[in-house]
């Protein structure tokens, strides 16, 4: 995935990716009202994308924590950071109450390929959803649907 506001050397590095961004986007809320009449409709549609995007990326991290703070693995991400488990791990790290984080979670549990019994891949309980969030076409809504 290229990430058009990173330079190409950062391109292999989501979390630098994700620093940039953020970056980028400091201060521009009080910068709003800069914006003309003429490009406010366009620059109010790409914030909304935008959105859809940190949505989908807020999904699949915090799946990705919990997968990696799920006991039973070599080194529990939740246990080197001193947590209990993976909700009290994403509690912390997003300051977020636990039904949203366990809403991200399910969310993302639904829409990315599994592991089967025999270690065979297993396809996303619903891979329409699935293909929607990653294209960011779909928000963080969408876990009231799934």
């Amino acid at each position: 995935m290229a990430f058009p506001w990173v330079p190409d050397e950062g391109q292999d590095d989501p979390a630098g990716a994700v620093c940039a961004a953020v970056g980028l986007l400091d201060g521009l809320f009080t910068r709003v009202g800069e914006v003309t009449s003429g490009d406010l409709a366009g620059f109010t549609a790409q914030v909304e994308q935008l959105g859809r995007v940190v949505d989908a990326l807020r999904v699949r991290a915090a799946g990705e924590v919990a997968w990696r703070a799920r006991r039973g693995r070599e080194r529990p991400l939740a246990g080197e950071l001193g947590c209990r488990g993976g909700r009290e791990l994403l509690e912390r790290l997003t300051g977020i109450p636990g039904p949203a984080v366990s809403a991200r979670v399910r969310l993302d549990e639904a829409t990315r390929d599994r592991e089967g019994p025999p270690g065979l891949p297993v396809p996303p309980a619903h891979p329409a959803v699935a293909a929607a969030v990653e294209a960011g076409l779909l928000g963080e809504l969408v876990k009231l649907c799934v």
